[in-house]
């Protein structure tokens, strides 16, 4: 089988079982900590020099993996630096609008994570939106026609859809609008990144994509709920689903 990058933790432990010692650092910083494995963080600490200084930032409320942490201290005890730390929490949202940030808070509350909500600082009127179309062909007419008038504002547009119907947006041609530009993305791959609106089709259907337990999927829809910095809309058969 080819090396994938899941492997790299594990040959990285038994090339330093072989070829011992490995490189040390005197300060090592790490972005998106949260979603780092015991054997990746165990990476980290076999680099750390005897008197070296550590900075992790992350959010535990966006893990996705099969692997979570309900609190820091589960991190740093892997990376055996429980002792003398100093945590900043950053408390105010400043890109998401309060409407959504309030919409996503359900999903924070069931991922069952020790993360205090976010405290809404921008609001926009309207962010927030359900759309309700019971014909599935119109449903996608729907989502063609926002994208489009989001690309006619100048807006960056995010696309998430089950597998099922993902296809027919990936392969729409939406026009160009200078830096304006629609994205069709697989919902696991948007950690991180921000769009000025994002149409959300189908959630319940995304839900059945993955076999996942109850709190990896609220993680998963905490992630996705919170990439819009202006708009996020809701697109479903039914009124129910996507409340």
């Amino acid at each position: 089988s080819k090396i994938t990058p899941l492997d790299v933790a594990l040959l990285d432990y038994l090339d330093f079982l072989i070829n011992e010692p490995t490189r040390k650092w005197g300060h090592i910083a790490v972005d998106e900590a949260q979603d780092l494995s015991p054997m990746e963080l165990a990476m980290i600490s076999r680099r750390l020099d005897a008197s070296a200084t550590l900075s992790l930032a992350g959010d535990l409320a966006q893990q996705t993996g099969t692997q979570y942490y309900e609190a820091w201290d589960g991190v740093l005890q892997l990376l055996e630096q429980e002792f003398n730390y100093s945590q900043k929490q950053l408390t105010r949202s400043y890109r998401v609008p309060s409407e959504i940030l309030n919409y996503a808070k359900q999903f924070l509350d069931q991922s069952r994570i020790n993360v205090a909500p976010s405290e809404p600082f921008l609001h926009r009127e309207n962010s927030l939106e359900y759309s309700v179309i019971e014909d599935p062909k119109k449903r996608v007419m729907d989502v063609i026609a926002r994208a489009t008038e989001h690309l006619g504002n100048k807006e960056s547009v995010l696309i998430l859809a089950p597998k099922s119907i993902r296809g027919i947006f990936a392969g729409y041609s939406f026009p160009d609008n200078g830096n304006a530009h629609v994205r069709v993305m697989d919902p696991t791959e948007v950690k991180g990144l921000e769009f000025d609106a994002v149409l959300i089709v189908d959630p319940q259907d995304i839900l059945e994509d993955y076999s996942w337990g109850k709190s990896r999927l609220a993680r998963l829809f905490y992630v996705l709920t919170t990439r819009s910095t202006k708009k996020l809309v809701l697109i479903g058969s039914n009124q129910a689903l996507i409340e």
